[in-house]
């Protein structure tokens, strides 16, 4: 089974793809920093039940589609 980034995006695994091109550890630099200052913000039981949240619905099924 071959599983791709889209495809943990589209399960809700991760919250953002990054491409890679010759700024990505730049790109990944900034988007950890914007991550971590925008967090800061918010109270830490708040981030905690956010990702219990998140990490519960990785699995459950939300909708089964059947293409013929």
């Amino acid at each position: 089974m071959k599983i791709t980034a889209q495809d943990l995006k589209d399960l809700g695994i991760v919250d953002r793809i990054i491409t890679e091109n010759d700024d990505t550890m730049r790109n990944l630099k900034k988007l950890i920093y914007e991550t971590f200052k925008t967090n800061k913000k918010i109270k830490v039981s708040k981030l905690l039940n956010e990702r219990f949240k998140k990490y519960r619905m990785i699995g459950e099924v939300h909708h089964v589609s059947r293409d013929r």
